[in-house]
């Protein structure tokens, strides 16, 4: 005897049709904090003083950045904090 169980289940799905122009896209990274840092905001706040190398548009989450633009290599930058226990840190960006 064999026992047959059917579930009718209603699935959704949604997807966006991006349009690119050439040598564009959505590039995502790691980014990775020397010394390590477990606040989400402080992070955002660090990695908001690198506007000029990283560009404003921009989506981050604490661990992976999502760029409109390809970063070449690794890229590590260095931030100097004030009034905080660190005087240097580095954030370094891996290509995921």
């Amino acid at each position: 005897m064999k026992i047959v169980f059917l579930y009718r289940v209603e699935a959704y799905c949604n997807y966006v049709d991006l349009i690119l122009e050439p040598g564009k896209g959505l590039f995502q990274y790691e980014i990775k904090f020397s010394p390590n840092i477990d606040s989400v905001g402080l992070r955002r706040k660090l990695l908001n003083q690198h506007s000029a190398a990283l560009g404003r548009t921009r989506i981050f989450d604490g661990t992976l950045l999502y760029l409109p633009i390809k970063l070449f290599q690794d890229v590590s930058l260095r931030t100097l904090i004030e009034n905080f226990y660190i005087s240097t840190m580095y954030i370094i960006l891996y290509d995921v």
